[in-house]
């Protein structure tokens, strides 16, 4: 299983959570109620499911209320990846994964 990293980017006024895949960085905003970016999000994270199988790892050093909230987020979204993945599995989508 690979492990991808993430962060927290900070603004003034918007939050985002960056996704930082080889070669695409996924961005889920944390400050905003756009379902169709979010939906975009985790489509692009379906789609690097099923190139390899990873779990999201936070690298963010400072510990305010996104670092938090994201810490959890993770923990639940790595779970749910982790559900799908199995699923894919079980269904043929995906077949001999580097695991």
């Amino acid at each position: 299983m690979e492990t991808i990293k993430s962060a927290i980017i900070r603004s003034e006024e918007k939050a985002f959570l960056q996704i930082n895949f080889p070669e695409k960085e996924i961005t889920i905003a944390l400050t905003s109620d756009d379902t169709i970016s979010l939906k975009n999000s985790f489509n692009e994270l379906i789609i690097q499911l099923k190139k390899r199988k990873f779990e999201i790892l936070l690298e963010d050093t400072q510990e305010d209320l996104y670092f938090h909230v994201c810490k959890e987020y993770i923990r639940q979204l790595n779970s749910e990846i982790s559900n799908i993945y199995g699923q894919m599995r079980t269904f043929g989508i995906i077949k001999d994964v580097q695991i």
